[in-house]
C-alpha cells in the first residue's frame, strides 16, 4: 500500500510538468508528435525503475522529484543545445570559417561545463534529501536504465533491419 501511494505521487508529479511541457508543443507536426509520445513513455518508464531502486519513502520521494525535474528541465535543454550545435557542424562543416568552427568548439565545451555544474548542484541539493548512500544508488540506478534503454533500442533496431 505504501508503494503504490508513493508511486501515486511520484506519477502525478510527473504528469503536472509533463502536461505543462505538452501545452507549449501543441502546434508541432505528427511526427514530433509520435517523438513526444515515446519521450513521455520513456519518461514514465524513467520515473518507474528509478523509484523502485530508490526505495524513497513519500516525503523523500514529493522532494526529491521536484529537485530531479528542476535538474533535468535544465539538462534537457544542454542536451539540446549540443545536439544543435553539432547538426549545424553536420550540415554547414564546408561552408563554415575557422572562425565559426571555433566559436562552435568553444560553445560546445562551454555546455558541457554547464552541464557539470548543474550536476553538481542537483548533488547538493540531493543530498539534503536522500542520505548519501540513496544518492549514489541513484546515480547507479540512472545508469542501469540508460543501459537498459541503449539494449532496448539496439534489439529493436536489429529487428528491424532484419525485416
Amino acid at each position: 500500500m505504501k508503494n503504490k501511494n508513493l508511486f501515486l505521487i511520484i506519477i502525478l508529479i510527473f504528469f503536472n510538468f509533463s502536461f505543462l511541457f505538452a501545452q507549449e508543443k501543441e502546434h508541432c507536426n505528427e511526427k514530433e508528435f509520435q517523438c513526444e509520445k515515446r519521450r513521455e513513455k520513456i519518461k514514465v518508464e524513467k520515473v518507474t525503475f528509478l523509484s523502485n531502486k530508490l526505495d524513497l519513502n513519500v516525503q523523500e520521494a514529493q522532494k526529491f522529484w521536484a529537485i530531479y525535474n528542476e535538474f533535468e528541465k535544465k539538462r534537457d535543454t544542454l542536451i539540446y543545445e549540443k545536439r544543435n550545435l553539432m547538426k549545424k557542424f553536420d550540415s554547414e562543416e564546408k561552408n563554415l570559417t575557422e572562425l565559426e568552427l571555433e566559436k562552435i568548439a568553444d560553445r560546445f565545451v562551454e555546455v558541457k561545463l554547464e552541464e557539470a555544474k548543474i550536476l553538481k548542484n542537483f548533488h547538493k541539493k540531493m543530498k539534503n534529501v536522500l542520505n548519501i548512500k540513496k544518492c549514489l544508488k541513484f546515480h547507479k540506478a540512472e545508469k542501469e536504465f540508460h543501459s537498459h534503454l541503449l539494449k532496448r533500442i539496439g534489439k529493436r533496431r536489429k529487428l528491424m533491419s532484419n525485416e
